[in-house]
């Protein structure tokens, strides 16, 4: 059990002081979410807005943190918890999903009520390289209105989607058309590469016929054969740089070259495709905080 002032609740919640000042709003089951059940967050956050930091845990699990993230969305105390929270996430900096899983939700979350910079950015750059479709939330109130039309540039496969969706998408679907821009411009630089060969040729005949080959070879086992389509549900950026960075360069320049003669350099399998790989390595990264916020 612990005791709360109210004159403490008005002070730090904007929440609270509209709903206690007009006895008619307040009602106990405005205070709490719906199906709300993690004491440990109410009474953490409680501690706080009371000033009794030594009742206020230094270490807190990721759930009770979303949790506390919820509240304190919630009742509009940022400011109270805006210094835990730093602590909280520095203590638990191991338990900071590496690599994509179910857990991302809840730390986008957490970076964005209570304005962690760098771990938005970090957190956000995990999901949009390793996530193969759109996040989900989990009921988790991750915010609405990224400006979609900061896309419609970058597309070819999607246009009509985003000149019909209106201006406004999610965090999540934001997240996801990042991914899916990528994603797009190396299926279709592997397509060009293939079209090139075939309309124009690239070396000789016996060096074009072992390039094409290895091309359908490689692609149709790693099911980039026929292409896959918008919007790449099952393809993260990060599987797609690993499977064709593995991919080996052609035989044809050791064992046509010197008995064909032929008149260009070494044969390369998809150069283009090689130098975007790179270039995706680079562009594909995290969101701006602020840049998000402005354009919500």
């Amino acid at each position: 059990m612990i005791r709360v002032s109210s004159d403490r609740l008005g002070h730090a919640s904007p929440y609270f002081q509209k709903k206690l000042n007009d006895e008619h709003m307040f009602r106990e089951v405005d205070a709490l979410p719906a199906r709300f059940d993690n004491i440990s967050a109410i009474f953490i956050l409680l501690n706080a807005i009371h000033g009794r930091v030594p009742n206020v845990p230094r270490h807190v699990t990721p759930d009770t943190l979303c949790m506390i993230a919820l509240l304190t969305e919630l009742w509009e105390c940022h400011n109270n918890m805006m210094a835990f929270s730093e602590t909280w996430v520095i203590n638990m900096s191991e338990s900071i999903p590496k690599t994509y899983d179910s857990d991302v939700a809840e730390w986008i979350y957490i970076a964005w009520v209570f304005r962690h910079r760098s771990l938005f950015w970090y957190i956000t750059r995990v999901a949009i390289r390793g996530s193969s479709g759109v996040i989900l939330k989990h009921g988790l109130p991750i915010p609405d209105g990224v400006l979609s039309a900061y896309y419609s540039s970058f597309f070819h496969f999607n246009e009509c989607v985003c000149e019909s969706n209106a201006d406004l998408m999610t965090l999540t679907e934001h997240i996801d058309m990042a991914r899916q821009k990528h994603v797009d411009a190396i299926v279709i630089s592997l397509y060009q590469r293939m079209e090139s060969i075939l309309e124009e040729g690239g070396c000789c005949q016996a060096c074009d016929t072992m390039i094409v080959g290895q091309l359908m070879t490689e692609m149709k086992p790693k099911d980039l054969f026929p292409p896959p389509q918008a919007p790449y549900e099952g393809w993260s950026i990060d599987r797609l740089l690993r499977m064709l960075s593995a991919v080996p360069e052609p035989q044809c320049t050791r064992l046509f070259h010197a008995s064909l003669g032929c008149p260009r350099g070494p044969c390369e399998l998809f150069p283009a495709t090689r130098s975007l790989i790179k270039l995706v390595d680079v562009e594909a990264t995290g969101l701006d905080f602020d840049w998000v916020v402005d354009n919500i």
